[in-house]
This record gives structure tokens, sequence and C-alpha cells, in this order.
């Protein structure tokens, strides 16, 4: 149980104190950034270190190694710091899947996508090798529900753009934290072995230890001792570990002989690193010298004492120590085992009835927000009211607070209850081309998300913004059919492994920003109407009075998605109904194309869908979630310009541009309406498209 698990962490950290003590200081190791100058701008990175779980053991120093092995990444190997996210906050396996999803997204060819994680591992009921999100449980169903496969984190990155993938993994798959500890009770214990599955060729996995065993901490140095040995070969410990001529490059073979020699030397025998894969191992090079490494033989042993220091009385006082946590322990452990089940209970029990009252109350207020206007706004504002602040008294006497997720969505739709919706305005001019245009009125509402939205990520601050001036916007994305009309040529790429992306009602697609620009400037010119935009090679100037067409901005954008609603996608906040709203990868494309990790539903669509296939936003707005990406006219920064009235980033032919909306082959929580991703202008994709707005 609980306390037991605690004790035996602390009587193992007490041991270790005096075994490896050696005068009372620590190893000082990894603690500052190696900065070597080199540069990985095409690489991505999600590093995960889980130090403090909800109900299982410690993972004494993860948050250190976490830390250790993103400053390797941005420091050492040069990747930009906005394309490498740290998560150790209590990342829950959902936290987890969809910083992953963003890794995927953003790693470009020719670079690596890094997946580090220092936390508990274990084996599913099927076999599986899993890491543990920070909420699971004890139970073998949480054990298999609340981890994720590392053979679904490798699955999820192989349509990525990278040309290799290394999964760095410092957990092992014995159900044992890193003392030695059981992770669950011997009634509820696993006896299995690991399947193991064929690594795709750009693959890597360095895992901290071999089937059957242990991955230790080493307390000397504040690390679990496989990231404490391997980031410091990546830093240079490794280099001519293997032939003794150093060459200020690290290659994996050699960085695996020389952790493999470290766990040996600092007495972790037992302890043996795992290493499968290995083609397109992104080696460490430097123009500089890299980092020598500490000689092994004057680090601590773990394990040994000092022999002739003197130090007896010190030990015998230690052992007394140990016997008289013991008997503390066993004299509080049962009162505190029925003490905590009792809170367990009620806790779960005054859960299920907050959130039974809270939806059976939401029921009611549904329909007044439909309404709009003062009764809306009162309708939310008092279910806020009812449940921001919920509690639950436990028999302990705690109070602890509860999470209502409807209130997050009460307050954001209260912004749109007096929002103004589109007039119901037909399109600026006949098109000649069948383009419909939908006339939003100026207005203000909530731009990016709030942090407790289910995939949440550090770029989607959530802030008002007040659109100015009205403007017209394209009900659909442009289709191949009108882009080649207009441009004489379609682009899109024709098949995705055999399923067609080509007709004239699919969205265009394989469209690059200035190919968008290009578009707005050919279509202005055809009905006779002012270009918006002046083009001199790759630099666009954007003609404010111009009346013809142009993208979107991004603040236009969202404000059109939203649709006077704060909901994750356009149309809905239900995961569920998402599929009636957004084409986004599903069970079609999961068969058909072999894309995992989608919607749980099943539209028919494995590639793209005719434009307007889907039901529209509440402003007549059709494929605001999924289909294809779309571009926007803005740059992209990672914070949010500070004006907040018709704010606009201009940028540079050398600025990344933002891209919107989710596509066929991105998951749920890309398609959501905050969600921002970031493409060079002249990128071209399956899955990148866009549509066209006029002013006035």
């Amino acid at each position: 149980d609980s306390m037991r698990r605690t004790l035996m962490v602390t009587l193992a950290a007490l041991a270790l104190s005096v075994a490896v003590s050696h005068g009372g200081e620590p190893v000082r190791l990894l603690t500052d950034p190696l900065r070597t100058g080199a540069s990985a701008p095409h690489d991505a990175a999600l590093v995960v270190g889980i130090e403090s779980y909800l109900l299982l053991a410690k993972v004494p120093f993860a948050q250190a190694d976490a830390r250790a092995f993103e400053e390797y990444l941005l420091y050492t190997r040069g990747v930009p710091v906005d394309r490498v996210k740290l998560l150790t906050t209590s990342p829950s396996k959902e936290t987890i899947e969809a910083a992953w999803a963003r890794a995927v997204e953003l790693v470009e060819p020719g670079g690596t996508l890094w997946f580090y994680f220092a936390g508990h591992g274990a084996v599913s009921t099927s076999g599986l090798q899993v890491v543990l999100g920070v909420d699971t449980q004890t139970s073998a169903a949480s054990f298999d529900a609340r981890s994720i496969a590392v053979e679904a984190l490798e699955a999820a990155a192989k349509p990525s753009k990278a040309e290799r993938i290394a999964l760095v993994l410092d957990a092992c798959y014995v159900g044992k934290d890193r003392s030695g500890v059981e992770l669950r009770p011997a009634k509820d214990r696993l006896a299995l072995s690991t399947r193991e599955w064929p690594l795709g060729d750009r693959t890597v996995l360095w895992s901290a230890a071999s089937e059957g065993q242990v991955a230790n901490a080493y307390g000397p140095a504040s690390h679990g001792a496989f990231s404490l040995f391997a980031i410091g070969a990546l830093r240079g410990w490794a280099d001519g570990e293997l032939d003794g001529r150093p060459d200020r490059e690290v290659t994996l073979d050699e960085a695996q002989a020389y952790v493999k020699r470290a766990l040996r030397g600092v007495g972790l025998d037992e302890q043996v690193p795992s290493l499968r894969g290995g083609g397109g191992w992104p080696t460490s090079r430097s123009e500089r010298t890299l980092e020598a490494g500490p000689r092994l033989a004057d680090l601590p042993r773990l394990g040994e004492g000092d022999d002739d220091d003197g130090d007896d009385d010190d030990r015998a006082e230690h052992k007394r120590r140990l016997e008289e946590l013991r008997r503390q322990a066993e004299a509080r452990k049962e009162a505190e085992r029925l003490a905590a089940l009792a809170d367990e209970t009620a806790l779960a029990a005054g859960r299920q009835r907050l959130l039974r009252d809270a939806k059976e109350l939401w029921a009611l207020t549904e329909p007044v927000v439909a309404l709009g206007g003062d009764e809306c706004e009162l309708a939310l504002r008092e279910f806020v009211g009812a449940f921001a602040n919920a509690r639950v008294e436990l028999p302990s006497g705690a109070t602890p607070p509860v999470a209502i997720p409807l209130v997050a969505t009460a307050e954001g739709l209260v912004a749109g209850c007096h929002a103004k919706a589109g007039t119901g305005k037909s399109g600026p001019a006949p098109s000649k081309h069948g383009l419909s245009m939908v006339w939003l009125e100026p207005g203000t509402f909530w731009m990016g998300s709030p942090e407790g939205e289910e995939g949440h990520q550090s770029d989607e601050q959530r802030h008002q913004v007040t659109l100015s001036q009205g403007f017209w916007l394209a009900s659909t994305e442009v289709t191949q059919k009108q882009y080649r009309a207009v441009v004489g040529k379609n682009p899109s790429t024709a098949d995705y492994k055999g399923v067609s992306l080509l007709g004239d009602d699919l969205p265009v697609q394989n469209v690059s920003w200035l190919d968008a620009v290009q578009f707005c400037n050919a279509l202005s010119t055809s009905e006779g109407l002012t270009p918006a935009y002046r083009v001199s090679g790759e630099s666009v100037t954007w003609d404010r009075s111009s009346t013809g067409y142009r993208l979107p901005t991004e603040a236009e954008w969202e404000y059109a998605a939203r649709a006077g609603t704060s909901t994750r996608w356009a149309g809905t906040d239900s995961e569920s109904a998402l599929c009636g709203y957004g084409n986004v990868k599903d069970a079609s494309a999961a068969s058909q194309v072999e894309l995992t990790g989608g919607a749980s539903c099943d539209d028919g669509h494995a590639g793209t869908a005719a434009v307007g296939s889907y039901k529209a936003n509440a402003w007549g707005l059709y494929d605001m979630s999924g289909n294809v990406w779309e571009w926007v006219w803005d740059a992209y920064e990672s914070k949010y310009p500070s004006g907040t009235t018709s704010p606009v980033v201009e940028g540079t032919p050398d600025s990344y541009r933002v891209n919107r909306g989710g596509s066929w082959d991105n998951t749920p929580a890309s398609a959501r309406v905050a969600n921002r991703l970031r493409s060079w202008p002249s990128n071209r994709w399956n899955t990148l498209g866009f549509r066209v707005a006029r002013s006035r």
C-alpha cells in the first residue's frame, strides 16, 4: 500500500546516503548545459519527466533527468527552443499523446523526432511495454487504460516527415520503481514477459534496462543512472570509447558501450541498457571539443561503504533509525490504510455526485445559451457560480476541490452570448467560379484556449480580441476545380497509400503560402477587382485598402471558426460528435492508410472529403475543423501580439506562416479551433490548402 511504498523508498534513500556519503559531498555532474554551437533546425522533441505520481511511488530525480535531456537537445544538439516540449508537471496520458502529436507535426524533412521519458514503465496485460501517465493507479485495468504503449508512440511517429525517430526511455518494465519497490500490491502483480515488435528502419529504441531488470537511480549525482551516463555519453563522455581515439563525434555504438561500462563502474552490474534499431542514429558532433567525462574510478559505487574511516558508530545509529522507522510505520499502517480507503471512497462518490448534478443543470442551461443575449449570460454565470469551487468533504476533514470540465466550457461561452453572427448576406458579388461568401460582422471574442482545455499548447494563450471591421469569408475551402479554373493547373497530390486525393469538389492541397497568395490575386483580376497583394519574388505586401480576395488573418480565422462560441472544435465541444462536423483521422483512415491515434468514429473518408460534406458551424462555415489545414496571412509567433484590436503579424519572406484547422490525417486534438501549426511559406503538403476572404 501507499504507506509501505513510502517507507521502503525512505529506507532505501537513508541506506544510500550512508553507503555512498564519502565525506558528504554530492557528485556534481551535468550541472551546466554544454553549448557546442551546433544546429538542428529541423528536429522536434517531446521530453517527459514524471517524478511525483498521484498514487504510485515517486521516481527520484526524474525531473532533473528530463531537464538535463532538454538541455542536451537545446544547447548541445541545437534544436530550436520552440520545437522542444518539456512536460514535468502532472502529465497525463492524454497530455503526453497530444504533445507527441504536436512534435510529430513539427518535425521537418531531414530532422530527428525525439521522445525522452523518465518515469515508471510497466507491462500491459497483453505484454506491451508501456510508460505510465501521472494518474495511473495500482490496478491492472489502470495500468492498461492510463498508459501509453511504446509501440504506439512509434506508430504515431511513422507518418511524420522525420528522417530519424529516436525513443530514449529511462524506465523499466518489471513493475518496480528506481529503488526496487513494487508498484502494485502482491495480489495484483503481473508476471509477464514483454512482447517485442519490429521497429521501423528509421527508429532506434534506447532503454535504461534489459528485460527483467530495474532502472536504478544514482543518488550521488541526483540523476537516474541511465540518464546520467546516456546524456553524458551524448555530451562527449563516450567519444573514443571503442577505439580510444576521440574525434569530436559520438556514435550510438560508442554511447551504448560507454553507458554499459559506466553502470558496471558504479556497481550496477545487473542493469544493462537495451538498444534496438540504430540505423541513422543522430550522432553528437561539434567543431569544438566535446565534454570530457568523469573518471569512473572516482565515482562512488552503490552498495559500498568506507572500510577504514571509523564510521561504525554512524552505521549503528543508522540501523537504529531504520528500526525506529519500521516500528512507527507498523503502528500507523493499518489506521492510515483504513483512513485512506474511506477518503478514497468518499471522494469517488462525491465526484460522481457533482458530475451528475452538473450534467443535469447543463441540460437546462444549454437551451438558454442558444437564445443568446442577457439570458444566455445569466444562465452561464449561474452555472459557473454553482460548480466553479466544487469540493467534497472527506471523513478525514479534508475538502479537496473537484474539477468540473463543463465549468471551463461555460466560462468560454459567456463572451459569445452577445457576439454578432453573420447577417445572412450573400457573397459580395456573383462569382463566376462558384465561390460562396459569408459576411461576418465586427465583434469581440476570446482567442486561444484555457490552460485546462485538453490538448492545450503553450502558444495558445487565451486573450480577448476585437475585430473592428467586418469581412467576407468563403464558406468552404478552395476546391481543385476552382483552383484549376483560376490558375490553369491542379497542384494537388494524386493519392496517398492508394486513397485518391483528386476530385473537382475536393479541397485543393499541396499548395504553398505563396501559391495561395497568387491565387487570391488571380481571382481578383478575373473578377475585375484590385488585387490585395503586391508580390516581388518571395516578398509580399498586403494593400489594406483593396477589396480584392485575400487570406484571412489568424484572428479573423479563429473568430469565424468559433462563431460566437468557445467550443473546442468548430460546431461542437464533444469529440464523439466531431465526425459530424469535421474530417479528421478516424477508423477509415486507420484501416485504409494506416493512420493511428485518431477519433473513434468512422465517417467513411480515409482521405480528403468534398468541401461542405459535414455540418456547418453556427455562422454557415464548413470544414473549419479538419479536411485540410488552411493557410492564413499571419507570420507565426509563439506569443500572440500585444495588440487586441484587429491584430496582424506581418513577418518577412523567411518567417514561418500559420496553418489552422487540422486535416484528414490529424488527430482530433490537432483540429481544435485554438490549435496552431507553423510552416515555411514554401511548404507543400497533401494536407494543406486554404480558403479566401475579402474586406468590406
